[in-house]
């Protein structure tokens, strides 16, 4: 069967429209867990990055077997597969505001944490849908738009800083 390339494209970019629409238009919820309530990612947007980068390498690879009729070079592959793990290593955290403190929380990195206390400020951009902590320890966490329940985020900041958010 021949696939060709401009429908293998068209469809591709389809898919990546609608998914990166149906992401930014979902809310998300907040999870309570025991240590306080949860902001994580929007799980369709967890879910389109992992389609896109699988997508992404099957599609280089399709092409060259198609293009070239051969696998790729190792260095290829080796290449996509260590921009997949960055794009990976690079996603969000999931937001947790314990008792004490607002805590950022990674797969690979350490933890970003800012005391109640020591929060200088909250700030809001992009219409509500970003809102930045920082802290006089000089960490920042942000609540992206791919995180859930931005409204509740910023409500809870407010409260529990006593803080209100600028724009």
């Amino acid at each position: 069967m021949h696939l060709d390339p401009q429908l293998l494209r068209a469809i591709a970019l389809s898919l990546f429209i609608f998914l990166v629409l149906s992401s930014r238009m979902s809310k998300g919820s907040v999870k309570q867990t025991p240590e306080g309530p949860a902001f994580p990612i929007k799980p369709l947007f967890a879910l389109s990055r992992w389609i896109l980068l699988l997508a992404y390498v099957a599609l280089v690879i399709v092409l060259s077997v198609m293009h070239v009729s051969k696998i790729p070079p190792v260095w290829i592959i080796v290449v996509l597969v260590l921009v997949c793990i960055l794009v990976v290593l690079r996603m969000p955290g999931t937001i947790v505001l314990t008792p004490t403190a607002i805590v950022q929380r990674f797969w690979f990195f350490k933890d970003k944490q800012i005391p109640y206390n020591d929060v200088m400020a909250i700030s809001v951009s992009q219409g509500g849908r970003v809102t930045r902590v920082m802290g006089s320890n000089r960490v920042t966490i942000l609540h992206s738009p791919n995180h859930s329940a931005s409204e509740a985020f910023r409500q809870e900041m407010e409260l529990r800083t006593g803080k209100k958010a600028v724009l």
